[in-house]
């Protein structure tokens, strides 16, 4: 411990280049190098060598879907293919392609079984094949199939001592 440095990073009013939230919920190093920080007002980029911090807002080229500036983060997931998975309390769960530079957002669909169970996101993992898995805060979990780019929902109906779920781990 004596050979390492703990720098302690905060909100500054006025300064975009600080955390935009001092209540950070979230830290991810992507592949890239890249450190997403998550907080309960946004989801930001930091910059180790500049020492600064920039909103995500990733160059999306699929459409009319874009990420909110200022959305509480609660989890954060880079899979096996380098998709970056981001879930929101109360906006449920958005992915960015960084190949394609796409994203899409999901959410509850009353309408749709097949849809996320819950806008409340707590924990995103994924399986020795490849399946996406989400916790939620009162939907249970969620099983995300890619090819087919649907959810399957287990809530205390199939099984579950309760709907609110803060992880899932992979057994043997």
């Amino acid at each position: 411990p004596a050979n390492f440095k703990f720098r302690h990073y905060r909100h500054q009013p006025g300064n975009p280049a600080s955390l935009r939230s001092n209540w950070v919920q979230q830290i991810l190093e992507t592949r890239q190098g890249l450190f997403l920080v998550g907080t309960n007002d946004g989801l930001q980029i930091f910059d180790k060598k500049k020492n600064a911090s920039t909103t995500f807002s990733p160059a999306v080229e699929n459409g009319p879907v874009s990420f909110p500036e200022n959305i509480s983060v609660n989890a954060l997931f880079e899979d096996g293919q380098g998709e970056i998975w981001i879930g929101t309390w109360l906006d449920g769960l958005y992915r960015y392609i960084p190949g394609s530079k796409s994203l899409h957002h999901y959410a509850p669909d009353p309408n749709d079984s097949l849809s996320l169970s819950s806008n409340k996101i707590t924990s995103i993992s994924e399986d020795s094949r490849g399946w996406i898995w989400i916790a939620t805060h009162s939907g249970g979990m969620n099983c995300f199939d890619k090819n087919r780019n649907r959810f399957s929902s287990f809530t205390t109906q199939n099984g579950l001592p309760n709907d609110v779920v803060f992880a899932i781990l992979e057994d043997n």
